[in-house]
């Protein structure tokens, strides 16, 4: 859907491998997908709110709602310093409020670089996984939405530290993480208004 495609530039994608336990990349947290009452595979998931049966959607219909969704202006930015030190990512963010609002954050450590067989094509071009959800940090019960740090006035910010653990089955080289902040839209749900993601576990990224 995204390749070539201008909106790309302003996508941040995470894979969670949740069909076979039996999958180099399975993340095994099955509450993932129920707390998004997914119930098909593969599905899309836009801003840890809106959800797609990618099997029965057009790829026309994909682009325009990943457009639609990034026409909208951010109500927050968020920025994160990431290092590590034995064997533990330090993921320190920072979110500022664009308005009022309840904000919540979370930091998702991924894997690229993950071979696998798919199936239903012996394209090897699509054996190579990449962005493949390893932790989500700041799940709450059933929830996948962040950590709450409370309601914030505009130009306000708010601070929290992640500690991951990394496995020693993964390849710290491949590994990075995305950082995000949620709010509350006008329909109580909450949604994902912008992501910092540096591109490895060593350095400092922004927001637009």
């Amino acid at each position: 859907v995204l390749e070539g495609e201008t909106i790309a530039g302003g996508v941040v994608m995470t894979a969670a491998h949740q069909f076979k336990d039996t999958d180099p990349a399975y993340f095994s947290d099955k509450t993932l997908y129920q707390s998004f009452d997914i119930t098909v595979f593969p599905s899309l998931v836009i801003n840890l709110c809106d959800k797609y049966d990618v099997g029965v959607t057009s790829q026309a219909n994909l682009k325009s709602w990943i457009s639609a969704a990034q026409a909208q202006a951010p109500k927050a930015g968020i920025c994160a310093a990431v290092g590590v030190k034995d064997g533990v990512v330090y993921v320190n963010t920072q979110v500022k409020a664009l308005e009022d609002n309840t904000f919540r954050v979370g930091a998702w450590l991924v894997e690229d670089g993950i071979y696998a067989p798919q199936a239903g094509t012996a394209n090897e071009k699509y054996y190579t996984h990449n962005a493949c959800l390893r932790v989500a940090e700041g799940k709450v019960v059933k929830s996948f939405q962040g950590l709450r740090l409370g309601d914030l006035k505009t130009d306000a910010k708010a601070e929290y530290l992640f500690k991951i653990k990394l496995d020693p089955s993964w390849k710290s080289e491949n590994c990075r993480v995305v950082v995000f902040v949620s709010c509350k839209h006008d329909s109580g749900d909450y949604a994902v208004p912008n992501v910092a993601a540096p591109p490895s576990l060593e350095g400092t990224v922004a927001s637009r």
